[in-house]
């Protein structure tokens, strides 16, 4: 019976060990509201005075979306779309089956890169704030992502103040 016993408590420890390791994973990667499809990769991204930018974006569009950055802590030089190492992408495409709605998004952070897709800039805006949620302060100045691939479009046509 004594033996019984201590089994018993051995397994207790051991699953609430693995919940409380399971709940730590999920909490470093959580985004309010929850988007449709997170995929969380290995590594993270070092967002610092040295990532670049690039966008496909024209104009206007782009003007607004060059002073919304201007508003992070960081300040980033403009890049070229064949760089491949510390680049954010913020790119308008085409609609797909994975950009279905205007307000849509993906967002792939890899350790090399960051890149948000999107069909509209209200996709992009959701994007980039999905990206603000996900930054941890890492020293100097910089900024450490982990890497995730996030898939998000809005579930209903309607917000809720539009009820």
């Amino acid at each position: 019976m004594n033996r019984r016993n201590r089994y018993a408590k051995v397994c207790l420890f051991l699953w609430v060990l693995g919940m409380c390791l399971a709940a730590h994973s999920l909490q470093a990667q959580s985004v309010i509201p929850a988007p449709l499809k997170m995929e969380q990769g290995t590594g993270s991204f070092l967002l610092s005075e040295k990532t670049k930018l690039y966008t496909n974006l024209q104009g206007e569009e782009a003007q607004l979306w060059e002073e919304c950055l201007q508003t992070l802590p960081l300040h980033l030089k403009k890049g070229k779309k064949r760089d491949t190492r510390q680049l954010l992408s913020l790119l308008i495409t085409d609609k797909s089956d994975l950009l279905p709605s205007p307000e849509s998004y993906t967002l792939s952070v890899t350790p090399e890169r960051i890149r948000i897709e999107a069909t509209s800039g209200a996709g992009l805006f959701y994007g980039m704030q999905t990206l603000l949620q996900l930054l941890r302060p890492s020293g100097a100045g910089s900024y450490s992502v982990g890497a995730v691939e996030i898939q998000d479009t809005p579930r209903f046509a309607y917000r809720g103040f539009m009820l």
